[in-house]
Formats: structure tokens, C-alpha cells, sequence
């Protein structure tokens, strides 16, 4: 993968065992870069199966530490099958270089001067080998998330279990697998104490969709979305739905006109969806729709929603979620949310977690 990233003339190759210069053990790997003009550097290849953010900010000790200080100038490449984005965030910060079998590279080498950079899988691939702990996509992985979204910390194991309504041995798997994906700081067998909100629920919309066909129902307005919602915003039946996605997050964060009316409907009201549908005047349409009914996964996800204009939207976490999980520009419109929603915590966190009785229904 290397030598095809190479300038012509270039070569990279292992080095053979007793031929480098650093202190080493016979099982690590040392790789030569040999220039056009005759120029050679090594560079230390350390070998991961799966590296966690954590795992990447605590390396630097050890083997590594005693080959930098003999040849502080000499890179140390970590190799593995996938690095997550965080991660190799982590392994830049330390000055790591990485390879990962999806196509994500960066190597810089001094003397001679090589400068590889290139992009590959942002999701880990399928088959890549994962963790223990729980991933983030299950339906009430959301309810944890939106805890630690919107309260301040610290809170313990307890704390979380009671406000998110889940087992606590389930939290404590999540806290885990967050703490080792450096979305969550604690201390040992203690409480949490700082949230990365921003990172988690980016995480969260990695792993999960705004739109399942097994879940969504798509429509077309004869007049478009805008009308649709004006309509809708006038009649009974506003108060069955939920509202997310780009009608949402441009009452914040404008970036363009929203093109989609997406709106969550209580999947426990079987007349809820026909009365919003004959209230908008909606047609059913399998192409070219500017109208989804979504049925929630978990009808927790409802809970904690704010009004204007006499319409609910759902709770900020939530929102950020779904564009960053949406279609067209969505994804544009949740990263503008996400800047909102770091300018202005007043607005939507909800400040200790006793306050959680305060949240908005």
C-alpha cells in the first residue's frame, strides 16, 4: 500500500532482522524508505489489531519511548486493519504515524522528505474486528447518549441508570466503550466527569439513519414542503407529530430553504399518521418525496421536545442526529447545529443532572 502511494523511484521495503539501528526486539518491524538519489530512512511499524482513541493517546511508552530517544528523529508508524477518525486524531496528536488496511495514510519522514497523506474508510468495514462493548447505533443507546448530552457531569453508574431508564451492567458496557473511544473522561471506578458531546453525537449518527424504509412512510406535497408545514402547523393535527430534521435545525442554524419535511408520529396512535397525511393534503410517492412520516425506534426518543410556533420539535441531541444522518444537505445542516448548539449551551443543556425534572416534555 505504501510503495503504490510512492513518487517513481522510490521504494519502501522491510528491513532485514540486525540490520537497524534502534534498539529493538526480533519480533518488531522496521521499514526502509529509499529515495531516487540514493537517500534511505527507517521508520519503526508498530502492529495493532484494534486501537482504541484512549489506547492511542497512552502510547509512547516502552519500546517506543527508548527508540525515539536513540533516533528522535526516525518516525514510529502504527499499521492496522481500520482506525477510526478519532483515533487517528489521537495518533497525530502524539506524532504517530498510521497505515490502515482501508486506505487511511499518513507518514512524514524528514531526511529524505516524504509526505504521504491519504483518505480511506471513515466507518469501521464490515467484518473489521470490533470491541466487547456496546456500539452506539441500538435503539437505547440514545437515551444514555441524550443524558450525557444535555446534563452537566459529574454522574455516576447510578445516576445514569435511573435518568436513562436502562440497566445499570448496560450502562457501565457504554461507559466503557465511550471512555475507550475518548468520548467520555472518568475516573477509576468513579464518576464520570467530562463529556466530548460534540464527538458523541457524531459517533451516534455514524451508526444509525434518519430515514429506514422498514420505519418511514414518503409522501409528496403538491405545493412542497413549506406549504405542507404551514398546513399542518394550522390544523388539530399538529399535535400528533414530532419535528426533526431541516425544519428543525433551521430554526437555529439556518443554511438553505429545507427540501424535506420529516416528522416523527407516536407509533402507539394508529390514527395519528392518516389525520397528519389528510391535514397536508399529502400523496403517496416512492420517488421524489419531500415529506416523511417516521415511526421512532424508541418512543423515549419523543420525550424532552420544545415548541414554537405551535410545533413541537424533538430534543436537540436528537435533531443534531438526524441531519447529521440525513440525506441531500442534511448532514451541511447538522454540522451548522452542532456550531449552534456549541455557541449557545444556555439554550438547550439542562445544567445537573437533578435538574432532569425540569426537562422540557
Amino acid at each position: 500500500m505504501l510503495q503504490q502511494r510512492m513518487p517513481p523511484g522510490w521504494s519502501v521495503e522491510r528491513e532485514a532482522q540486525g540490520r537497524a539501528t534502534a534498539p529493538q526486539q526480533s519480533d518488531d518491524v522496521v521499514f526502509r524508505f529509499s529515495s531516487r538519489d540514493g537517500k534511505v530512512a527507517g521508520a519503526l511499524v508498530e502492529e495493532e489489531l484494534r486501537l482504541t482513541p484512549r489506547e492511542a493517546e497512552q502510547m509512547g511508552g516502552g519500546l517506543t519511548r527508548r527508540f525515539r530517544d536513540a533516533l528522535p528523529d526516525k518516525a514510529v508508524i502504527v499499521v492496522s486493519p481500520y482506525l477510526s477518525p478519532r483515533t487517528r486524531e489521537a495518533l497525530l496528536a502524539n506524532q504517530f504515524g498510521y497505515v490502515d488496511l482501508t486506505g487511511n495514510v499518513h507518514v512524514v519522514l524528514r531526511n529524505p522528505a516524504v509526505y504521504l497523506h491519504t483518505e480511506g474508510a471513515q466507518r469501521q468495514p464490515f467484518g473489521a474486528t470490533k470491541s466487547r462493548a456496546a456500539q452506539v447505533g441500538g435503539a437505547k443507546v440514545g437515551r444514555l447518549i441524550r443524558v450525557l448530552a444535555e446534563f452537566d457531569p459529574p454522574f455516576g453508574v447510578v445516576d445514569l441508570e435511573e435518568a436513562a431508564g436502562l440497566s445499570r451492567g448496560y450502562v457501565s458496557r457504554l461507559l466503557d466503550r465511550f471512555l475507550d473511544e475518548g468520548l467520555i473522561q472518568r475516573e477509576p471506578r468513579g464518576p464520570v466527569t467530562s463529556v466530548d458531546w460534540t464527538a458523541l453525537l457524531l459517533e451516534r449518527s455514524q451508526s444509525v439513519r434518519l430515514v429506514d424504509p422498514a420505519k418511514a412512510k414518503s409522501y409528496l406535497s403538491p405545493n412542497g414542503p413549506r406549504a405542507a408545514f404551514e398546513r399542518l402547523r394550522q390544523s388539530p393535527a399538529a399535535g400528533s407529530v414530532v419535528v426533526t430534521g431541516s425544519f428543525g435545525a433551521v430554526r437555529k442554524a439556518p443554511v438553505a430553504a429545507p427540501a424535506l419535511l420529516t416528522l416523527y408520529v407516536d407509533p402507539d396512535d394508529e390514527s395519528a399518521g392518516p389525520l397528519v397525511v389528510d391535514a397536508m393534503g399529502l400523496l403517496p410517492a416512492d420517488e421524489g418525496a419531500d415529506v416523511m412520516l417516521i415511526e421512532p425506534d424508541d418512543e423515549a426518543l419523543l420525550e424532552g421536545t420544545w415548541s414554537e410556533d405551535g410545533m413541537r420539535f424533538v430534543n436537540f441531541p436528537q435533531l443534531a442526529v438526524d441531519c447529521l444522518s440525513g440525506t441531500g444537505r442534511m448532514p451541511a445542516e447538522g454540522a451548522a447545529l452542532l456550531d449552534w448548539m456549541s455557541a449557545n449551551p444556555a439554550e438547550w443543556r439542562l445544567g445537573p443532572l437533578a435538574a432532569l425534572d425540569r426537562a422540557p416534555s
